[in-house]
């Protein structure tokens, strides 16, 4: 097998397999049959075959008769058709003076106008679609627009409090007495009748909030009910060192 080797690819060498694959695509099947069968001769036909059918595992069989040439040249074509680019090996010519001319009376007319024909209404429609479609460049700007309009969102979203119901008032209870786990919040769940053991006192900063603020829980069997100014003034009267 005329066969030279590389890391990457098969390169063969046979002149009638490379005009057969570079032809393939541009000539119908009986141009290329009768092109071949006026260049080459009968061993050189059947030589080629043999060298694609060991390339692309493939039977291999003998045709006998006085066709033989016609139907080797058929067999050929039939197997470069069938099978896939990448199966194929890279065919090659040495003797470039063996490779027959392609001319205008080898090519079918009728399918090449299709083909053009075909062409012109391909390059009328994205003629057509042009303003629906943008640059490379138009699409990244649109991207980093989006981008950027997402953060701006995202921020602005993170100045309210998460998980509150603005529409039904939660927002204005978020810094409520009542809403407070402190000392102050539970103030006002005292409503059991049984009066704390436990006198709790916490040393509260210079501008107490009304959600931090806490007070001194006083015994008693009443709920307590004070107004957010008793509520600091006692804050500070706790805090506030004794008089001597």
């Amino acid at each position: 097998m005329d066969t030279l080797s590389c890391d990457k690819c098969r390169v063969v060498v046979n002149e009638c397999l490379s005009f057969c694959v570079n032809t393939l695509d541009s000539i119908d099947n009986v141009s290329l049959a009768l092109l071949c069968r006026q260049s080459f001769d009968e061993e050189e036909i059947f030589k080629a075959k043999r060298l694609l059918f060991e390339a692309i595992p493939q039977r291999l069989v003998k045709r006998k008769g006085e066709d033989r040439k016609q139907k080797n040249i058929e067999d050929i074509i039939s197997v470069l058709r069938s099978t896939e680019p990448d199966d194929i090996p890279t065919f090659v010519a040495k003797d470039l003076h063996k490779l027959p001319p392609v001319t205008f009376d080898h090519i079918d007319v009728t399918r090449l106008l299709k083909d053009i024909v075909t062409l012109q209404s391909q390059v009328r429609a994205l003629q057509e679609k042009q303003e629906e479609y943008m640059t490379k460049k138009d699409f990244e700007i649109s991207v980093r627009d989006y981008e950027k309009k997402k953060i701006v969102s995202e921020a602005e979203a993170g100045e309210t409090e998460p998980y509150v119901n603005t529409k039904r008032g939660g927002f204005c209870l978020q810094d409520s007495y009542d809403s407070s786990s402190g000392p102050m919040g539970l103030m006002t769940g005292l409503s059991n009748g049984t009066p704390p053991n436990v006198t709790m006192q916490k040393r509260v900063p210079a501008h107490p909030s009304p959600s931090y603020a806490c007070v001194a829980a006083v015994p008693t069997s009443k709920p307590i009910s004070v107004t957010p100014v008793q509520r600091v003034q006692q804050v500070e009267a706790h805090a506030s060192p004794p008089a001597d």
